[in-house]
């Protein structure tokens, strides 16, 4: 391929990921929000809190359910990132709506070795996951900094509008803004 063709590519692509669902890197300017509480059941048992991971960065991954082929799909990537996430300082849980039956099985199958979270049509809703008169949650992608603050953003509009785990690689990497309020305009 040449340079050219393979600048174009990258061109595209990441045009495409910009223009998929609700995307922000962090915030447009100042202060990044704080990421919503999230508690559930882990689906090999005992209580979750996102509050037991802060001081690290967090990659939260919400699925639609067992059923969607494509969340299945998802899983079995987001297992085979983990040492790469974990390499930069991150870590990783998959958020899954509904019971843990089914779920637990499907990570062992798949050596999902990360906090899968069960967790209530509440919660997702709170994350903006699940809009008001939709039948089933969107796939969604939230960063959460040391901090508590939400520093990247993806929620789907389909199944199939997902970020990749080298693009989430991608930002984990890059440097986390100031998260103190934004320099008044003509400061120096």
């Amino acid at each position: 391929m040449h340079p050219p063709t393979a600048l174009a590519l990258v061109l595209i692509v990441a045009c495409g990921v910009a223009q998929g669902g609700d995307q922000a890197a962090g915030q447009a300017e100042g202060r990044q929000a704080a990421a919503p509480a999230l508690e559930g059941k882990k689906v090999d048992g005992g209580d979750f809190s996102l509050d037991e991971l802060r001081g690290k960065n967090v990659v939260v991954v919400f699925y639609r359910g067992l059923y969607c082929g494509l969340c299945r799909e998802r899983l079995r990537h987001q297992a085979m990132y983990r040492d790469a996430y974990e390499a930069l300082g991150a870590r990783t849980i998959a958020v899954v709506p509904g019971a843990a039956a089914g779920w637990r099985e499907f990570a062992d199958s798949i050596d999902a070795d990360f906090p899968i979270i069960v967790v209530d049509r509440a919660t997702l809703q709170r994350w903006g996951t699940w809009p008001a008169g939709e039948r089933a949650p969107q796939p969604a992608v939230y960063i959460v900094d040391d901090e508590g603050r939400i520093r990247f953003r993806h929620v789907g509009r389909t199944a199939a509008d997902r970020v990749s785990d080298p693009v989430l690689l991608a930002e984990v990497r890059r440097p986390r803004r100031p998260s103190g309020p934004a320099p008044a305009m003509g400061a120096r």
